[in-house]
């Protein structure tokens, strides 16, 4: 009888902000909305400058978020966010327990987005949070306007970008409606998407527990990424392009990275 192959996890992942770097853990807490801390930040254009207003911003809208760094921090016994950019000189300081964010302002955050693979487009939901504070938005709003002179990119209208905060109190984009043997009927109709009426996916299939929930997610509470397939790819577009392509394994957002 042939063994079963079987799969090694060598690498934890956290992402506290959505769309920026990950952090590597050693253990993590695992609840129904996933990895404790990943994706309950996001950011977004306050008053919709340059992009849809308030909608929780990725790297296909803003690649300059990919160069954000975010580390954690233990001071006075309490755990913070460090987040740090290339040209920006200081860093920011970010709190990350509930009750630091109760008495912040309100921001109703849109999770959706443009489909990296067709015309369409795609949407789970409002998620109530709160403003990080005027020091984190003054800290975003400086490093994602800055203009890189040489990129030979015409000039963005400047904005104002809020880093907001989820509470798990109002996790109200329930994953039930969208996937699992009580998802809403499926709709390409966004405005049916965002109400709860319609679910993007047709997943009905899929083993979702009523109280599995997001935060910031896209989609999904935990992601797994295998490095085998990884090494497969970029042999495949290595050979393709006919020179060596390698991409990081952050560069899919795993949350759990495991090798055969």
């Amino acid at each position: 009888m042939q063994a079963k192959a079987v799969a090694e996890v060598v690498r934890l992942l956290v992402y506290p902000l959505k769309a920026c770097q990950g952090v590597s853990i050693d253990k993590i807490n695992v609840g129904s909305l996933g990895f404790e801390h990943d994706r309950m930040f996001c950011v977004v254009d306050l008053d919709g400058d340059r992009y849809p207003e308030r909608q929780a911003l990725s790297q296909r809208q803003v690649p300059k978020l990919a160069a954000v760094k975010v580390e954690y921090s233990d001071r006075s016994g309490k755990k913070q966010l460090v987040v740090s950019a290339p040209d920006m000189e200081r860093k920011l300081i970010v709190d990350t327990e509930e009750e630091d964010f109760e008495d912040n302002g309100d921001v109703l955050v849109n999770c959706e987005g443009k489909s990296a693979t067709s015309s369409g487009g795609w949407s789970m939901g409002v998620l109530p949070g709160k403003s990080a504070g005027e020091d984190a938005t003054s800290w975003f709003t400086e490093y994602l306007n800055k203009v890189e002179p040489s990129s030979g990119k015409r000039k963005l209208p400047k904005a104002t970008f809020c880093l907001v905060r989820a509470l798990s109190k109002n996790a109200a984009r329930k994953l039930a409606i969208y996937a699992g043997p009580k998802q809403v009927p499926y709709s390409a109709d966004t405005k049916k998407q965002k109400l709860g009426f319609g679910s993007p996916f047709k997943m009905r299939s899929v083993n979702v527990k009523s109280t599995d929930a997001l935060y910031f997610q896209d989609f999904a509470p935990c992601n797994i990424c295998s490095v085998d397939s990884l090494e497969e790819l970029s042999e495949v577009m290595s050979d393709a392009a006919e020179k060596s392509i390698e991409h990081p394994v952050q560069c899919f957002r795993p949350n759990i990275v495991v090798k055969n």
